[in-house]
């Protein structure tokens, strides 16, 4: 019997890679009936060249980034998909996308865009969660 999944995440970055992913995610999500939660982190550590704090560029980024986000619930909500939950975050997206969200929104599985800095051939990336369980969640991105 294969494996049910209760909550799939998705993080979308805008690439091709996470919209492939995202669209997995959907069919994942519609084939478990399970929650699609669909995830996005603002790399802040590459604002942190900027010397002063300017409010209006994170303004601007969270702006960007609500967009995004409604695009694709609306795309998922279109497909089928009824339990969505959106996730926007700042900070280091390695930490939060492997640990901080799916130990905050309970997820089982994670599916993620590979991009050129992972040394991935596939154009995505499953999680399953209940594996890395029994190795405490640890996970390491090059």
């Amino acid at each position: 019997m294969a494996q049910r999944y209760q909550n799939v995440m998705v993080a979308i970055d805008g690439s091709k890679e996470a919209d492939l992913a995202f669209v997995k995610g959907v069919y994942t999500a519609l084939r478990n009936e399970s929650k699609l939660t669909i995830a996005h982190v603002i790399d802040t550590r590459a604002l942190q060249s900027v010397s002063t704090f300017d409010a209006e560029v994170y303004e601007e980024l969270q702006v960007d980034a609500e967009s995004l986000m409604k695009e694709y619930e609306k795309r998922a909500r279109d497909a089928g998909v009824t339990d969505i939950h959106i996730v926007i975050e700042m900070g280091n997206p390695k930490t939060l996308l492997a640990r901080t969200i799916p130990d905050a929104e309970n997820v089982d599985l994670i599916l993620v865009g590979a991009t050129g800095s992972m040394p991935l051939n596939a154009s995505w990336l499953v999680l399953h969660l209940s594996t890395f369980s029994a190795m405490q969640k640890s996970i390491y991105w090059s």
